[in-house]
């Protein structure tokens, strides 16, 4: 697969609250690159200051993706700035990536040939309804269906960590759900995963949602989205 280098997304935004927002997040990734203090203003720079005049939060990914996954990554950047409660950002930005899978592999199944016949529709019409249902089935498909594989893994094992603090959010109320913790040794790597590495504080079951949490996963969906987008850019 070839190197892209991807300039990560410069939120340029008008208020001190989401000036320290975008900050964060420029934190949390090594690869953004920091406007100049000195010397002739850099391009970030000069769209920070047009941001301040204008009002809009806007984003800036170099690099060749495509329009989808532009859109994808502008949408999870808007969240920083949002000002929804943490768990709700975080929850949100797991939906969108999903929305923006879910019609990718939708285009990679419109497109193939299997859809011009009578048995392909009915096969495609019974995928359809299944790999929705769940983050695995989305990915054996992608893989095994379209050969479609999002480089390097870590991105992936990123997006399932991200989604397993979701369901605790959305189906344990908060708290670690009886599925993470059917065992002693599950229950601490996901905790221990949790706090390393998406800085989630788990007392006991319970999760707590930062600034910084909900920064960190949002670099990394972004990091999915992209990978994903040149994986499916591979195969065509």
């Amino acid at each position: 697969m070839a190197s892209l280098e991807i300039n990560w997304p410069i939120f340029l935004l008008s208020r001190q609250a989401s000036h320290d927002a975008a900050s964060r997040l420029w934190r949390a990734s090594s690869t953004v690159r920091r406007p100049q203090s000195l010397g002739k203003p850099s391009a970030q720079t000069r769209n920070w200051q047009e941001q301040r005049m204008t009002g809009e939060p806007r984003v800036r990914v170099d690099g060749t993706v495509s329009a989808e996954a532009e859109i994808t990554v502008r949408r999870l950047s808007i969240l920083l700035v949002a000002g929804a409660p943490h768990p709700s950002a975080l929850t949100t930005a797991v939906a969108t990536v999903e929305a923006h899978v879910d019609a990718t592999i939708q285009q990679l199944l419109d497109r193939s040939g299997a859809a011009h016949s009578q048995l392909g529709a009915f096969l495609i019409d019974r995928t359809t309804a299944s790999f929705r249902q769940t983050w695995a089935a989305r990915q054996e498909l992608l893989r095994d269906g379209f050969g479609v594989v999002v480089e390097p893994q870590a991105l992936v094992q990123q997006l399932s960590l991200i989604v397993d603090a979701r369901n605790a959010l959305a189906h344990g109320d908060g708290s670690m759900t009886a599925m993470q913790t059917t065992s002693w040794s599950k229950a601490h790597e996901l905790r221990r995963n949790f706090e390393r590495k998406i800085q989630v504080s788990v007392e006991g079951r319970s999760l707590t949602i930062t600034t910084r949490s909900v920064a960190i996963a949002v670099k990394m969906l972004i990091d999915y989205v992209i990978g994903l987008d040149l994986a499916v850019k591979e195969i065509r």
